[in-house]
């Protein structure tokens, strides 16, 4: 039998397909990161999921560093989101609200006025705003129009039991 040359077995490694990697056992990544941060050892963790250690390590070492990070955003959840509204409630310009639709607009105020009664304490259970979007023929020469109706509620009356308020009408 013939020795092949360096670059000739190059050539053919360079054909063969990738290997494949090692497939999980079925074993979902929440349960292994559950166990570790109780604070098992990888070790432990295999014995618990019927697995090997080697198997552990592998598949937690890929996610270490999303899981540490993760920690990090839950401790400052709020700070991030708050950073985040900012960027978003600062990328709204006059333009962009003259172009929106009405259906945008009024969404946008509704979750708007939300966040407000939230935020000075009046929370959200205690009364609302019901909006209205009416349809009507021949407003614009020709085609569909919407009206928007925005209604204040007060707190009594957002109950079911009140005919004058009906959800989703």
């Amino acid at each position: 039998m013939a020795k092949l040359s360096k670059s000739k077995i190059a050539k053919l490694k360079s054909k063969l397909p990738a290997p494949l990697p090692n497939k999980p056992k079925g074993i979902d990544i929440a349960d292994i990161i559950g166990l570790i941060k109780t604070g098992l050892s990888a070790g432990q963790a295999a014995k618990v999921l019927r697995c090997s250690k080697r198997n552990i390590q592998c598949r937690f070492r890929k996610v270490a560093e999303e899981v540490e990070k993760v920690g990090g955003f839950k401790e400052h959840r709020a700070d991030v989101l708050a950073i985040h509204q900012r960027r978003i409630l600062n990328s709204i310009t006059p333009f962009n609200l003259q172009k929106a639709n009405l259906k945008d607009k009024t969404v946008a105020f509704g979750v708007l006025f939300d966040k407000e009664k939230i935020e000075v304490g009046k929370g959200s259970v205690g009364g609302g705003i019901k909006i209205e979007i009416v349809n009507f023929a021949g407003a614009s020469g020709g085609g569909e129009g919407k009206v928007a109706q925005v209604t204040f509620v007060q707190p009594n009356a957002m109950s079911e039991n009140n005919p004058e308020y009906q959800q989703g009408g």
